[in-house]
């Protein structure tokens, strides 16, 4: 269906999109808060779900559909570049490194990614197991908004009792 050339184009303009979209989302969470790049793994999860039914033959500005969507979906996806911090910031001082410790769990566990896609691909299909990563990003983008904001002053931060009474 495609040639190297065109796959190549739709890869490079992902990984521009993945680039820039590290750059953004870190500042988006200093300057916002951290739980503002929910949206972006949000982002994510509607855009590979719009890549999944896009015809591959559509030219927009002479770059490929699918190319413009990878680099709107990895832009999205970078945001998950916060978590390492993010949750070495949810737990008290003194239990930081179990946070980071959680984050890299997570990551060994998302491991097993490729393995649970051919296990649901080997009793449906391909594309019922290629559609549970969107759901699972857009859930885990919503879930996301659902933890505590770690940065004073974010657009999501709420202040406790004592703060409100300082103030």
């Amino acid at each position: 269906m495609f040639d190297g050339a065109t796959i190549g184009l739709i890869f490079s303009i992902s990984a521009f999109g993945s680039l820039f979209g590290a750059w953004f989302w870190g500042w988006a969470s200093d300057k916002f808060g951290r739980k503002v790049n929910a949206f972006g793994f949000i982002l994510a999860g509607i855009m590979v779900s719009i890549f999944f039914i896009a015809p591959g033959d559509v030219v927009i500005g002479g770059l490929n559909m699918l190319a413009i969507l990878g680099l709107i979906y990895n832009f999205g996806l970078s945001s998950s570049a916060v978590w390492g911090g993010y949750f070495s910031e949810l737990f008290p001082a003194h239990l930081r490194s179990y946070g980071a410790a959680l984050f890299h769990g997570g990551r060994i566990i998302g491991m097993w990614a490729p393995m649970v896609l051919i296990f649901i691909q080997e009793r449906t299909d391909l594309q019922t197991a290629m559609w549970g990563s969107p759901i699972v990003w857009i859930i885990a983008g919503l879930l996301w908004l659902t933890l505590p904001e770690t940065l004073k002053g974010g657009v999501f931060y709420k202040k406790d009792k004592a703060e409100t009474a300082k103030a």
